[in-house]
Parts: structure tokens; sequence; C-alpha cells
């Protein structure tokens, strides 16, 4: 593959990737603005001895929101190509800061999700494919689908009442204790809080990804061990770890790199419940906040975040795709 193709190649996927985020802006933009309910009319909004026609009048020239839609879309679309989102309607503050503040703790949380389900799911899905129609690959496959058919929310709901509440085992609101009082707590005492208040919300985390990331992990190793060379390895006395660590894993976790634009969709979007239910002080919660107080600057900034990072997720996935397999073709 030259270096002309590929740069065609890029080109073509970044044509479709703004295409893309523009279809998505736009939708989401237009559907954001029709629905029932109007900024104007929150209780922020009467705070004052003003009457109401006179103060939704005066919020709604103020945020632009009595100009036509497709002018206010542009506006914005021209704010957002310099990083500008504006400012919440609520606060008044710039939605970058607030996005900025709410972004470390579901990042942090999500890619240590991540993280711990794959040191899960590769060596459990290795095994099951080493031993496939065996107990343990039955098992496996048995808590898996079990798994799969729990939604993440019931079982935070389970945790909360049990672990949290029940027992008291465990802190299951925020991020950390808040240490108002005594004593400041060290780096390493903050950190352990952290990890405390983290335990609960991760598990919800965790278990769907190591269900669905061991199912296919073992379903690509089964496949690749049945493959000649596999064979034709076994045949000329190559130790079994070697080839399994190898020759066989690489070629199984490659199928991988496809699926975690899709991934990174699943753990972005389940964060919106389970940071809502724990009250992790993450994006998810900050998109919520905004729904309930129809805040559309900062609903359209993490619109906005949400679709970068899933459209740059794809394209990177796609161009290391193409560079670690040689057979894929770019036409």
């Amino acid at each position: 593959m030259g270096a002309k193709s590929m740069g065609r190649y890029l080109a073509r996927r970044m044509l479709a990737v703004i295409a893309t985020f523009l279809l998505i802006t736009l939708g989401s933009f237009v559907l954001l603005h029709v629905t029932p309910g109007d900024p104007a009319t929150s209780d922020a909004a009467f705070a004052t001895s003003a009457t109401p026609a006179e103060l939704r009048a005066r919020v709604r020239a103020q945020f632009g929101l009595d100009q036509p839609l497709h002018q206010r879309y542009f506006d914005w679309l021209a704010r957002i190509v310099r990083f500008d989102f504006g400012q919440s309607f609520r606060d008044g503050r710039p939605v970058r800061d607030k996005i900025a503040e709410r972004l470390l703790p579901t990042l942090g949380l999500a890619g240590t999700a991540l993280f711990v389900a794959l040191l899960i799911a590769i060596p459990v899905g290795v095994r099951a494919a080493e031993r496939a129609g065996g107990w343990f690959d039955r098992i496996v496959a048995g808590l898996c689908f079990g798994l799969s058919a729990v939604p993440p929310y019931v079982l935070g709901m389970v945790l909360i009442v049990t672990v949290g509440a029940g027992w008291n085992l465990l802190p299951f609101v925020g991020m950390d204790s808040g240490h108002q009082d005594g004593p400041v707590p060290t780096f390493i005492e903050r950190g352990l809080d952290v990890l405390r208040h983290g335990v609960l919300i991760g598990i919800c985390f965790v278990y769907p990804l190591a269900a669905y990331l061991i199912r296919f992990v073992r379903d690509n190793m089964t496949e690749v061990l049945s493959a000649d060379y596999i064979r034709a390895a076994r045949a000329r006395g190559v130790s079994p770890r070697r080839i399994r660590y190898r020759h066989a894993l690489p070629n199984a976790l490659l199928p991988l790199l496809t699926v975690m634009g899709m991934l990174l969709t699943a753990v972005l979007g389940g964060a919106v419940i389970l940071e809502v239910m724990f009250s992790w002080p993450g994006l998810g919660l900050l998109m919520f906040d905004a729904a309930m107080q129809r805040d559309y600057p900062v609903i359209m900034g993490l619109t906005v975040l949400t679709s970068v990072a899933v459209l740059a997720a794809t394209l990177v996935v796609d161009m290391l795709y193409t560079v670690a397999d040689p057979r894929v073709r770019l036409t």
C-alpha cells in the first residue's frame, strides 16, 4: 500500500467523518429545539420581579432563541469550529469549562472499566477456546449469557440497596467523601477514597463489557486455532504455549480493533443512567441535568464531544486495522 493510496483513503474517510458529524449535529440540534419546553420558562428565569412575558422575551433575546432555527444552527456551528460552545443557560458559565470539570471522572471510570474487562476477557476467552465444548467453556458461556441478560442499572440498584445501604460496606454516592472536616487527606488517602466510591459503579461498567469481550475472544480464538497454519505449527512440534500466545492470540485479537468504536459508544451511553444512579460527577450526570433544565448549549456541547470521540476512535481504529492487517485492500 503506497503513500498515495493511503492518502486518498484517508481523505475519503475524513470526508465521510465530516459528513456524519454534520448530520449528527443537525439532527440533534433540530430535534432538541422542536421538542416541547422553553429554557426561558425555567424557575431560575423567574427569580426577579419582571413579568413572565417580559422576562421570557429578554431571556430568549439574550441567548438568541428568538432567531430562526437555521440561523441558530449555523451560528452555533461557526462557534464550535473555534471550540466555543457558548454559555450555559442555567448559570452563565462557559460550557467548555463545565465539560472540562466532568471529563476526567467519566474517562477515568470508562477507561479503567475497559482495561479491567480486557484483563478478564483475554485469559478467560483463550482458556474457553482451548477447551471448546468442554465443561469450562459451557460454564463460561452460561455466565456470559446470564450477565448479558441483566441490565447494568438493575444490578446497580441491587448493589446500592444491598452492599451500599443495606450492609454499609461501600459508599455509593459521589466520587469522594468530601472531607469538609478534619485534617486534609494525603494523595494516597484521596486515591483510596475515590477507589472505594468507584467500586460499585465500576462493577456495573465492567461486567457487560467483560461478558461481551469474553465471547468475542473465545469465538475468534476458536476460529484461529482451527486454521491451517496453527495445525502446521503443531506438526512442527511448536510448544502449545508459543502457539497460543505467539501465533494465535495476536490474530484472534486483531478483529477487536473493529469493535472498539462500538464499545466506546456503549460505555458513554451507559454512563448517563449509571452516573445519575450513583451521583458520579461525570459527563453522564451533566447531560442528565442539562436535559432536565433544557440547557441547550450544554446538551449540544456534550453531543459534539461524544460524536467527535466516537468518530475519531472509529477513524483511528480503521487506520490501525489497515496497518495491522496487510490483507486489507484500500480501494
